[in-house]
């Protein structure tokens, strides 16, 4: 596997490179973006309910393996608990903090998806991902005392992401999964230039088990996230919650 990384690394530095020379040559004509807009599809997970019996269908729909999905879902339960979801209904943790955010409308497109571009699986991390140890990871919800847009999200890349990976006619299956290892891994700029291991035909290009190679520890701090997202969109879409209509 150290060869493997070693290949990738080299791949990247050599890309940077071509794809230097390729920027000063190349324009976006009008019918490249046509073009580029022909290419986008619909997001086949804009309409899944978050919910407690869908937990498990859910993340099998981000990218999820069965035993990731096992992982999460037993996450998800630990997190109930530790937040009062299941005991203190309504005035749990997740419940006081939807309700006290010093900026409602901002929270209510995030975590509801009311005119937001992106879909709350991303929108989300402006207040579900902190920077703690110079790394991004899911928000201990006892440490905090309100939702607050996080500032690394202001210079985040995820709306390209998005549209490369989740709104693409060749979209991988794990895209999401993919999507938010490289977000919390400050992949980013890999990312939107397809380089391995987020793309690309070198090597094997779109790898999970790369990604995890590379990162070590990434694949628990993902898991770490999926099962706060899906708690928090629990409890906002429940009735009464602050999605509920």
């Amino acid at each position: 596997m150290r060869w493997r990384l070693f290949s990738i690394t080299l791949v990247n530095f050599v890309m940077m490179f071509a794809c230097g020379a390729l920027v000063m040559q190349e324009e976006v004509t009008p019918d490249d973006a046509r073009t580029l807009a022909e290419q986008k599809e619909q997001d086949p997970l804009l309409k899944l309910r978050y919910t407690a019996v869908e937990r498990a269908v859910n993340l099998t729909q981000f990218g999820f393996s069965e035993s990731e999905v096992k992982d999460i879902v037993k996450q998800i339960e630990t997190l109930e608990d530790q937040y009062e979801v299941r005991t203190r209904p309504k005035e749990d943790y997740v419940s006081r903090l939807l309700s006290e955010s010093d900026d409602q409308d901002s929270l209510i497109r995030a975590i509801c998806g009311t005119n937001n571009t992106l879909p709350v699986r991303y929108a989300a991390m402006q207040y579900l991902v902190t920077v703690k140890a110079e790394e991004r990871r899911a928000v201990d919800l006892r440490a905090v005392t309100a939702f607050q847009p996080q500032d690394w999200y202001t210079s985040s890349r995820l709306s390209q992401m998005y549209e490369l990976a989740d709104l693409s006619k060749e979209r991988k299956a794990d895209s999401p999964r993919m999507i938010i290892a490289a977000v919390l891994a400050g992949d980013e700029e890999l990312f939107v230039n397809e380089r391995a291991p987020y793309g690309g035909s070198f090597f094997g290009g779109w790898s999970w088990d790369d990604v995890t190679e590379l990162h070590k520890g990434l694949n628990k701090r993902v898991y770490a996230y999926a099962a706060l997202m899906h708690l928090v969109f629990e409890v906002a879409a429940a009735e009464d919650g602050l999605c509920w209509t």
